[in-house]
């Protein structure tokens, strides 16, 4: 062999080695702490030491697995010096999984501090184990993502079996006429879940959304509306902005309808779900054919997002589920959907109309869906000059239209705004915690400046660290201004007094958006639903009106549940309701048009970015999967366009 290959080679095993021991390493080590009595170095020694797992025959595997994986991969794939785009996300990633897993343990950041009891020590070398293999792992995905690498196009393999027969003849219905079979498929294949759901599935909300339109109740259902009437506009109506209005009305119109023609609840509210179920259908099978039309994907690929969208449980859960989300989801796919084509430099009538709807929904299905349309188009304006225009243009039917909505229709109407409260997640949650931490340290004036805002004295007892809605309802709506201000003077004292306190509130808040641990996304049950009807037919019997499920289908109700329970937990399909796969395939995807340089690209994700910022400012962790679902069932369709956009392709034949 020849000497200097044989170096090369030497140096290329040394350098897997070593990656692979500390890759190792980090799955090895335990970072739960181990105490001992003992000296300072007894201590340490003691924690670190017999935090390592034993010898096993999983170890080994691992070990040499790594071994061929790093030394395969080294050539190609190792990471260069200045690859921003690798390893800023590598260390974001390790440090998530370093912290993440301590606040899962422990709801704060204790195991991973602490130079005197070695559990820093052994945070260093976790982290150092998952920002190798994770550069390792960007650099492959990259290469993948990119096109021009030779990467193959987004498809099924060639496999015989597609090539005759039936499969044969359903890729050429694919080819031939791939909205209309999408479309007619994801029918038949959810029929069995729409009989088995009917009339709908209820959740928290739906309840709410349903009591208030019906004034005969008086029931304004949010707790802060009920004990203090008076911030309702009007003594008779009830309609309030905690939930969107226009989804609420959609609701009531439907169960008026319903009621007149056919005497029940029932066929109304199925109504809706049906009418939810086919326009996420239609929308899923219209993204698919504008990436087909686009020679994104092959017919094949067909197949793979229907299965995706039929296999992965969290959209099963959502399918039927009578919710805002699910119109915002719809919405939120269409302006995806005609943003790309609108990037590449599609100009017509269809796209201008599809934006316009889907900027009119996102308005209308979500409080602060305005926001995230006025970043989108500002985004646009600024990084891509061709669109300038046009995103004024749209900015400012945004900030008309809702102004109009909020400003002008809802008051005169009547309808209660929503509540301060719910963009001020953040600050509550650091308040709450520095009292229970803190409590003894917090002086007269600034009790009196927090008690103006919240319920003081019983902060403590109410903080969660997981979801500050407790934290929330404290809130006083009557609160003035300059009480708001006073508040927010005393917050900022506190934290130049405690500022970690606010740094571990807001991390545990959220820290399932980052963690791909243990948690998985919330399961909304026929169990769930079925509790949630008999709540809302207790309410409704002033008016002598309910909802109810066929008792004939309730084995079979309850053997779904069953199924779906364990389902969630098989190895790929847990991967796929985990919170943090979502937020990382998105932090991936933003990481890699940078690194392309991408206008169009990175305008695109500007979408997909905004949810998750959403989400960071909201109520609960990554568990509740409401606030992520648009790019959960997003993803299918992103990854081709980014694809697409990145090689240049589109822009170069429309532009």
């Amino acid at each position: 062999m020849d000497p200097v290959k044989r170096e090369v080679d030497r140096k290329t095993f040394f350098r897997a080695l070593i990656c692979a021991l500390l890759s190792l390493l980090s799955f090895n080590l335990s970072l739960d702490f181990q105490s001992i009595e003992g000296s300072a170095i007894t201590k340490f020694g003691y924690n670190v030491l017999t935090s390592f797992k034993g010898f096993s025959m999983e170890q080994t595997i691992l070990f040499i697995g790594l071994l061929i994986f790093f030394y395969v991969t080294d050539s190609r794939y190792r990471c260069q010096k200045k690859e921003l785009t690798v390893i800023i996300p590598a260390l974001l990633f390790s440090f998530f999984m370093v912290f993440g897993y301590s606040y899962e343990a422990k709801d704060s950041w204790e195991l991973a501090v602490g130079l005197k009891n070695g559990q820093s020590f052994k945070a260093l070398i976790i982290f150092i184990g998952f920002f190798i293999l994770f550069c390792r792992l960007l650099n492959i995905v990259y290469t993948w993502l990119d096109p021009e690498s030779g990467a193959p196009k987004l498809s099924l393999s060639r496999r015989s079996f597609l090539e005759k027969g039936p499969f044969a003849w359903y890729l050429k219905k694919l080819t031939d006429h791939p909205f209309l079979t999408v479309f007619f498929t994801l029918m038949v294949i959810y029929i069995p879940h729409m009989i088995l759901s009917y009339p709908a599935s209820f959740m928290g909300d739906t309840d709410n959304q349903i009591r208030q339109c019906f004034k005969e109740l008086k029931d304004p259902t949010m707790d802060y509306l009920r004990h203090d009437p008076g911030l309702l506009l009007s003594d008779d109506v009830f309609i309030n902005n905690h939930h969107p209005v226009a989804h609420s009305l959609l609701i009531h119109v439907f169960l008026l309808f319903s009621d007149a023609v056919f005497g029940s609840f029932n066929v109304g509210i199925f109504m809706v779900a049906i009418l939810q179920e086919v326009l996420f259908m239609l929308t899923i099978s219209y993204g698919f054919t504008v990436l087909l039309r686009n020679r994104l994907v092959t017919p094949r690929y067909g197949i793979l997002v229907i299965l995706y969208c039929f296999l992965h449980p969290h959209i099963h859960s959502f399918i039927f589920l009578i919710t805002k989300d699910m119109f915002y989801c719809i919405c939120f796919l269409v302006l995806m959907i005609a943003g790309y084509e609108w990037l590449t430099g599609v100009k017509s009538k269809r796209i201008v109309i599809l934006m316009l709807i889907a900027c009119t929904g996102i308005i209308l299905s979500r409080n602060d869906g305005k926001y995230s349309l006025l970043l989108f188009f500002l985004i646009a304006a600024i990084f891509f000059k061709p669109v300038r225009k046009q995103s004024i243009i749209y900015a400012v039917y945004v900030l008309l239209f809702s102004s109009f909505i909020f400003n002008f229709l809802y008051p005169h109407l009547y309808f209660t705004p929503g509540s301060k409260r719910e963009m001020l997640s953040v600050p509550f949650q650091q308040t709450a915690r520095y009292v229970r931490e803190y409590g003894d340290e917090v002086t007269e004036e600034e009790k009196e400046a927090i008690n103006a805002v919240l319920k003081y004295d019983v902060l403590a007892e109410k903080y969660n660290p997981d979801k500050s809605d407790n934290v929330k309802a404290t809130f006083n709506d009557r609160a003035t201004t300059d009480e708001l201000v006073t508040y927010f003077r005393t917050w900022g004292k506190m934290l130049t007094k405690h500022p970690g306190v606010y740094v571990e509130a807001t991390m545990n808040n959220y820290y399932q958006y980052f963690y791909p641990g243990t948690v998985r996304y919330m399961i909304y049950t026929f169990a769930h639903s079925e509790a949630r009807i008999d709540e809302t037919n207790e309410w409704l019997e002033p008016i002598d009106k309910s909802f109810s499920y066929p008792e004939s289908l309730d084995r079979a109700r309850k053997a779904y549940d069953y199924f779906d329970a364990g389902y969630r937990e098989f190895p790929l399909v847990s991967f796929f309701v985990t919170p943090a796969v979502y937020v990382w395939c998105v932090i991936i995807l933003f990481c890699y048009v940078i690194r392309k340089r991408n206008r169009q690209s990175v305008v695109l994700m500007t979408l997909p970015l905004l949810v998750f910022l959403i989400c960071l400012v909201g109520p609960c962790n990554g568990y509740y999967g409401r606030y992520a679902f648009p790019v959960v069932t997003a993803l299918p369709l992103l990854i081709p366009m980014i694809r697409g956009l990145t090689s240049g392709r589109p822009s170069e034949k429309r532009n």
